[in-house]
C-alpha cells in the first residue's frame, strides 16, 4: 500500500515528539497545513495539532522548539494552534513561555481567554496588558475609579483617547476587560468599564453597540434604545445596531418593528448571500420575525437555505428554533434528518416527539425514494413521485426542479401542475405568475369537462383554491375527501383547539397508491383550512405506522 503525505507527516511527527521535541513536531504538523490551504488531508492533520499541542502543554516544563527559538518562538507556536480554533490549548503552549507580566504576551493571553471562555483569566491578563496604558502597576479597578473622576475630562493615560482607539493593543484590552467582567456578571465593575470605554472611545460605533447589549443583559430596555440609537446616529448602517434595536423592539412585543429592523440589517449586511456565522444569524432571526407575524411562506426558503449553509453546525444557540420551526409551522423531515444527521440520531432528538417523529418520517421517505429510483417506471412518471416524495420531505425547491421537467415532458397533467404550483409559491419562483395563470386555466379545462375523472376534478379544484381565482361553486364537492376535510376542520373549531386528525385510508394499498394518495389527502385537507402543523405531524405518523406495519409482514 502507498504511503501518502499525510501518514509520513504523522511518523515524522510522532517522531519528533517521542525525541522530546514537542515544538518541532508541531512545527512540522502546521507546516504541512500552511502549505497548501486545500490539503487533502487537513482536518486530520488540524486534529493531530491539537492533539500533539494539548500533549506537549501538559507533559513538558520546557517546549524544544526549531532554531533554538525561545519565549517568542512559543508565542508563535501558540498562535498557529490558535488559528485552528484550540484556544484553550493554545494558553497551555503560552504559559510555557512563563512571561505572566510582559503585556506583550498577556495582550495574547487575554485574546484566546476571551475565545476560550474563560473569562478570569482574561481580566487578570487584560490587567497586565494594560499596564503599557497606565505606565504603572496597580490594580486596574482602582486607575479605572481615577479616569472617571479625573478634571480636567481626559483620563490621565500614557496616551491620548485617539491613540488608544487607532491602536488595537491598547484599546481591545479595556473592551475585553469589559466583555469578560460582563460574562461573569460582575455588573458593578462592567458598568465602571463601559462608563471608561464611553468616555475614551465616544466616537466609536461599536463601543455605544457593546453598552447596548450590556444594558439588554441588564434588562435596560431604555438605556438599550439609547446606546443603539447614538449608534446609528454615528453609522446609519451599523448591522449590530439595528440588530440591537430588533432585540428591543422584540422584548416590547412589537412584532412588525422588529421585522422591518431584521430586515433592515440583513440586506446591508449583505446576509442573503453570505456564511459566515453572523450573517447565518441574522437570516435566521429575520426568519423568525416574518413567523411571529404567520408569515411562514416567506420565512421557509430563507431558513431552509440557512441549515443548507450549515447554520446548525456553526450556530449552536440557534439549533432548538431551527428544530421548534421544522418539526412544525415548516415540518420538513428532510430538513431535520439534514441537522442531526439522519439515521442513529433519534437519541439527539428523544426529548421532542415532534422532531423524533419527522425523523423517522425521513427515513420512511428515502426509503420511498429509493423504490422510485430502482421501480420499472416511465421517466415522466417517475419523476412526478420524486416530486411528490420531495415535497413530503419539505424540500420544495427539489419538487419544484421535478414538477418543472414533468410539465415539459407531459403537458396537461393537472396533477403535476397543482404541485408545480405549490412549489412555486413555497419557494417564491420567479416563474410563478405564468406557472399560476396556466394552472388556472388548465384546473378550468378539466372542470367543464365532463369526461374528467374524480381525481383530476379533485386536483382542479385544489388549484383553484390555492391560486385564489374564481371557480364553481359545483366544483367544491368534486371528491369526497374535500367534504371530509371540512368535517375535519369543522370538528376542530367546534373543540376549540386542536383534535387529533384521522386520515382516510387510500384505496389503492401500493407503495405508489398510499404517495399518491397521501399528498391528496394532504393538499386537501389543507385547502380546507386545516392546521398546518397538526396536518403534518398526521401524515407522518400515518407514513410511519403503514412503514411499521410492512416491515412486520
Amino acid at each position: 500500500m502507498q504511503t501518502t503525505s499525510v501518514q509520513i507527516t504523522r511518523l515524522e511527527a510522532q517522531a519528533l515528539f517521542a525525541a522530546g521535541r514537542g515544538g518541532e513536531a508541531l512545527a512540522r504538523l502546521l507546516d504541512e497545513i500552511d502549505g497548501d490551504p486545500d490539503h487533502p488531508g487537513r482536518a486530520e492533520l488540524e486534529a493531530w495539532v491539537r492533539q500533539t499541542a494539548a500533549t506537549a502543554s501538559q507533559s513538558y516544563r520546557d517546549l524544544v522548539l526549531p532554531h533554538g527559538a525561545g519565549p517568542r518562538g512559543v508565542l508563535q507556536l501558540a498562535g498557529r494552534v490558535a488559528v485552528l480554533g484550540s484556544h484553550g490549548t493554545a494558553l497551555s503552549l503560552l504559559a510555557l513561555a512563563r512571561r505572566e507580566r510582559d503585556p506583550y504576551f498577556a495582550y495574547y493571553r487575554a485574546k484566546w481567554a476571551m475565545r476560550a471562555g474563560r473569562y478570569k483569566v482574561a481580566v487578570a491578563a487584560c490587567d497586565v496588558a494594560l499596564e503599557t496604558l497606565t505606565g504603572r502597576r496597580q490594580a486596574f479597578d482602582p486607575f479605572v475609579e481615577g479616569c472617571l473622576t479625573a478634571r480636567p475630562a481626559e483620563p490621565p493615560l500614557q496616551f491620548r483617547p485617539r491613540e488608544v482607539l487607532a491602536t488595537p493593543r491598547l484599546r481591545e484590552p479595556l473592551l475585553w476587560r469589559w466583555e469578560a467582567l460582563k460574562r461573569l456578571g460582575d455588573r458593578q465593575r462592567a458598568g465602571r468599564m463601559r462608563d471608561l470605554c464611553m468616555r475614551l472611545f465616544r466616537n466609536q460605533v461599536s463601543v455605544w453597540v457593546t453598552a447596548g447589549n450590556h444594558a439588554l443583559d441588564e434588562d435596560d430596555l431604555d438605556s438599550a434604545t439609547r446606546y443603539f440609537r447614538g449608534a446609528l446616529a454615528r453609522d446609519p448602517d451599523s448591522v449590530p445596531a439595528l440588530s440591537g434595536c430588533a432585540i428591543v423592539a422584540e422584548h416590547r412585543k412589537n412584532w412588525p418593528a422588529a421585522l422591518e429592523l431584521r430586515t433592515a440589517a440583513a440586506n446591508r449586511g449583505q446576509a442573503w448571500t453570505r456564511n459566515d456565522p453572523a450573517s447565518l444569524h441574522r437570516v435566521i432571526r429575520h426568519g423568525a420575525a416574518l413567523g411571529r407575524l404567520e408569515r411562514w411562506d416567506e420565512a421557509g426558503p430563507q431558513l431552509r437555505a440557512s441549515v443548507r449553509r450549515g447554520a446548525y453546525t456553526v450556530l449552536p444557540a440557534e439549533r432548538p428554533v431551527l428544530l421548534k420551526v421544522f418539526s412544525g409551522p415548516l415540518f420538513s423531515p428532510l430538513m431535520i434528518a439534514t441537522m442531526l444527521g439522519g439515521k442513529g440520531s433519534l437519541g439527539a432528538a428523544s426529548g421532542d416527539p415532534a422532531v423524533q417523529l419527522a425523523l423517522l418520517d425521513a427515513q420512511v421517505l428515502a426509503d420511498i425514494t429509493r423504490r422510485v429510483k430502482t421501480a420499472s417506471l416511465e421517466p415522466c412518471e417517475r419523476r412526478l413521485l420524486l416530486g411528490m416524495c420531495a415535497w413530503e420531505a419539505g424540500d420544495p425547491e427539489a419538487a419544484y426542479v421535478h414538477m418543472d421537467e414533468v410539465d415539459a415532458m407531459r403537458e396537461g397533467d393537472i396533477e403535476a401542475n397543482y404541485l408545480l404550483l405549490v412549489a412555486a409559491i413555497a419557494t417564491h419562483a420567479n416563474q410563478r405568475t405564468t406557472i399560476e395563470r396556466f394552472a388556472c386555466d388548465l384546473a378550468r379545462a378539466r372542470l367543464s369537462d365532463d369526461n374528467a375523472n374524480p381525481y383530476e376534478r379533485l386536483f382542479a379544484t385544489l388549484t383553484l383554491q390555492r391560486a385564489e381565482a374564481p371557480y364553481p361553486r359545483a366544483a367544491l364537492h368534486a371528491h369526497p375527501l374535500l367534504g371530509q376535510a371540512r368535517a375535519a376542520q369543522a370538528q376542530a373549531r367546534a373543540a376549540s383547539g386542536s383534535v387529533p386528525i384521522t386520515l382516510p385510508s387510500p384505496p389503492d394499498r401500493s407503495w405508489i397508491g398510499r404517495l399518491r394518495w397521501g399528498v391528496a389527502v394532504k393538499e386537501s385537507y389543507r385547502v380546507a383550512g386545516v392546521p398546518t402543523t397538526d396536518l403534518a405531524l398526521a401524515c407522518a405518523r400515518a407514513r410511519v405506522t403503514w412503514a411499521r406495519a410492512q416491515a412486520t409482514t
